[in-house]
């Protein structure tokens, strides 16, 4: 026998190698079979009672059976010691079971796996979709699932495959559901958004098809009654585009990304959200680039490339200063430009040497400097006139 099949509980796996199910087959209403998160207590502990009305008068029917213990099923693969594929399947999740041995044994059930459903009157099929989860999910107060809201179908209302190459897509997304009880092992209200696949985290993802491989991971904070709570993710993304891996953790918070393109560039980065600050490198087939940015307008630069190394920084608006050296085919140069100044210092001497054929020019170069072999503090009279002896040596 083979029938469709609801998990109950799996919290019993490790005790006793059996998740519990409720097999369609054995059970008298589908009201058994509601989504678990409506009212998780009637799901849970009194599916068996059902009220209907005969003749004018209400009855309470009471039925049995129904829920069974039930074998996971591994794949193809099968399972031995440390080798195999392996899963738990989650409360609330639909599928098919399997009766193991004939109807005089005792019954044995094995999980088999899910099942696509259509929905006529929806026109939806519940599956995951290949849509990354929202950047700023995990700001987001109404909505923290990390997941774009309205995309849990493989089919929506217009009847388009939520998948961007459905024929050829593999798509992995786990979820994590499990049911909350109080300290008398009752049901409590918390399962309507434990048992919640809307309400759920997105732990991983993986997306495989023609075009891409996406892989995300979702990261968790422990709070101090034991629960976790999303605090950001990394993601690796390998498309026509290149490959980037981005990690972003909302505690810090920090964001930080690399990435290599298929036009030959790259990029690293890392950011303090907080602050507004950033430190990357980058480069391309015939450059590289440093960079910061700090705090308010501060920046700094130096970019290299095969012909030109450029050095810049800038403090506020009004202060900036930029240093650049070029290699042309006939001249090599060296230039700076600065609003507030320019300061050279040194405990030894500072040498500019232009060569036999080169000028040092200050100002606007209509003029030229008068050299003397008298020592630093002397005056030399010429042509009248006394000039003072500088510390600049020629």
């Amino acid at each position: 026998m083979i029938s469709e099949a609801l998990v109950i509980d799996n919290s019993d796996f490790f005790k006793k190698g059996t998740i519990r199910v409720r097999v369609k087959k054995r059970v008298y209403s589908d009201v058994a079979f509601a989504d678990m998160a409506i009212d998780p207590k009637r799901s849970i502990e009194d599916y068996g009672q059902e009220s209907i009305e005969i003749n004018g008068d209400e009855r309470t029917f009471t039925y049995a059976g129904g829920d069974y213990d039930a074998y996971v099923s591994t794949g193809v693969m099968g399972m031995a010691f440390d080798a195999g594929v392996f899963m738990l399947p989650q409360p609330n999740t639909w599928g098919i079971v399997a009766k193991i041995g004939t109807s005089m044994d005792e019954d044995k059930f094995v999980w088999l796996g899910g099942i696509t459903k259509f929905n006529e009157l929806s026109k939806t099929i519940d599956g995951p979709s290949d849509k990354l989860p929202q950047e700023n999910a995990d700001e987001d107060e109404e909505n923290n699932t990390g997941e774009v809201v309205g995309d849990k179908n493989l089919v929506n209302e217009e009847e388009t495959p939520n998948l961007t190459d459905p024929f050829s897509s593999f798509v992995f997304k786990q979820r994590e559901t499990h049911i909350v009880r109080d300290d008398e092992l009752n049901v409590t209200d918390d399962n309507k958004s434990t048992l919640n696949w809307e309400e759920r985290p997105l732990n991983n993802m993986v997306v495989m098809n023609r075009d891409k491989v996406y892989m995300y991971h979702n990261l968790y904070k422990t709070e101090d009654d034991g629960t976790k709570t999303p605090n950001g993710r990394t993601l690796v993304m390998f498309d026509n585009n290149g490959v980037s891996i981005k990690f972003k953790n909302t505690e810090i918070p920090a964001e930080s990304e690399i990435s290599a393109l298929s036009d030959g560039t790259f990029r690293i980065s890392a950011a303090n959200l907080n602050k507004g600050t950033m430190n990357s490198v980058s480069g391309g087939l015939d450059f590289v680039e440093i960079s910061h940015q700090g705090e308010g307008e501060t920046s700094a630069q130096l970019h290299m490339g095969s012909s030109q190394v450029q050095m810049g920084n800038n403090n506020s608006s009004d202060v900036t200063c930029n240093l650049t050296i070029s290699k042309g085919k006939q001249q090599e140069q060296i230039s700076m430009s600065t609003k507030n100044g320019i300061n050279i210092s040194s405990d030894s001497n500072i040498s500019i040497n232009p060569g036999s054929k080169g000028e040092v020019t200050i100002g606007t170069g209509t003029g030229y400097i008068l050299t003397t072999n008298k020592l630093p503090g002397t005056t030399v009279n010429v042509d009248g006139q006394a000039f003072q002896v500088s510390h600049c040596k020629a």
